[in-house]
């Protein structure tokens, strides 16, 4: 078959003659997978570059690189999927790669009349990052397509935890208090959003990268229903060709991340900076961000473009204003967790694409053969939206 071998530090290979893999009956063997896929499409994405550059330790050893992709079902253990069902699937590794092995649990179907192989492969990682970041980490209440709070009764959308290991069935009970939306979990323990019906500006870094544009349609599409009380949607970005491009897709002002006088540029849209959505970390903008912080926002991290460290930083600020700083990664989730959350996209954010209310920003495809360009347009910040290469 052919594929991409990651020789090294830096070093892609594309070969036409790497192994085919092997779906065996037994789950054990086959390391919990029970799908042989053919891959028609790949998402490229910034962590590929990362397991790379070897900055993501995380990841195992003599795998290819590919977290997502859409293709068709070769062979199927699984009772879920046939033989030439169309599908997207959100995989560990070897999504470079014209075959491989996947997990059903971690599998969606695809309505190809719908969306095209191209966009469907842009939804396992880059869509459910901007979900969960924004319905699982900032805890947006989950709601149907009938604008009622979600009662849990299907497993749907386990907002903040885990799916127990003895597959107990997880309940939430809708209750409101003082205009503040709450779950109740079987437990007694009570999840709660942050924000109640306070007004919410929201900050967006890197907006215009394949997370970015999700975030930003996303909570578009949540100040459009009123159930959360968005105010200020703010993208974050380099020039104006991109800014206008984030005000197509869901914000409500720009700012650039070059801008010198950042600080006061952001502070002129709104001095109540509630929510900050952050794939850039350390170095200048965080310092920055502390100072855009009001009392009690919610800094959701996920990301180190920027640099992991942050000179300087005093703990202070983070304690004088109550400042919640949250971390949030997908790759290294259970596989409890990512079948859970799956699951609650299906449900709630599929339809939304098929209606065309969510929609795709592709910047480029190529042939899985020109994988160095692919990855060179994402080093370089060139892209507007998803990059995807094809088989």
């Amino acid at each position: 078959m052919r594929g991409v071998i990651l020789k090294g530090i830096n070093e892609l290979i594309f070969s036409e003659s790497l192994a085919k893999p092997t779906l065996e009956k037994c789950s054990i063997q086959n390391q919990g997978n029970d799908l042989l896929l053919k891959v028609l499409s790949v998402g490229i994405n910034r962590i590929d570059l990362l397991i790379k550059e070897n900055k993501y330790p995380k990841f195992p050893m003599g795998k290819s690189l590919g977290l997502e992709i859409s293709g068709i079902v070769e062979e199927s253990n699984s009772n879920k999927f046939k033989k030439n069902d169309i599908v997207c699937s959100l995989l560990k590794y070897n999504g470079y790669n014209e075959y491989v092995l996947a997990n059903s649990k971690h599998t969606m179907k695809i309505d190809p009349s719908k969306i095209s192989m191209i966009e469907a492969a842009s939804i396992p990682e880059s869509f459910l990052t901007a979900y969960k970041l924004i319905y699982y980490t900032a805890r947006f209440p989950l709601i149907n397509n009938n604008d009622q709070i979600v009662e849990n009764k299907e497993n749907i959308g386990i907002l903040n935890g885990e799916k127990e290991e003895n597959n107990t069935t997880m309940k939430y009970t809708p209750i409101q208090e003082n205009d503040y939306y709450y779950y109740k979990r079987f437990n007694n323990q009570i999840y709660g959003n942050y924000f109640g019906r306070s007004e919410v500006n929201v900050l967006v870094y890197g907006a215009l990268s394949s997370v970015g544009i999700n975030l930003l349609q996303l909570l578009n599409y949540e100040k459009k229903r009123n159930i959360m009380n968005i105010n200020k949607i703010i993208a974050i970005t380099s020039n104006e060709t991109k800014a206008k491009i984030a005000m197509e897709y869901g914000a409500t002002d720009y700012a650039f991340h070059t801008d010198e006088n950042f600080v006061e540029t952001i502070l002129n849209i709104s001095k109540n900076v509630n929510l900050i959505f952050d794939c850039v970390g350390g170095g200048r903008m965080f310092e920055n961000n502390l100072k855009i912080c009001t009392n009690d926002t919610v800094w959701i991290l996920y990301g180190l473009l920027g640099g992991p460290k942050a000179p300087n930083f005093n703990l202070a600020h983070l304690l004088t204003k109550r400042i919640l700083l949250l971390t949030s990664t997908l790759y290294d989730r259970s596989d409890n967790f990512k079948e859970e959350l799956i699951h609650s996209f299906q449900h709630h954010i599929l339809p939304l694409i098929y209606n065309n209310t969510l929609r795709f920003c592709i910047h480029k495809v190529l042939p899985i053969e020109q994988i160095e360009e692919a990855h060179s347009i994402i080093k370089n910040n060139l892209n507007i939206g998803k990059v995807v290469c094809k088989f």
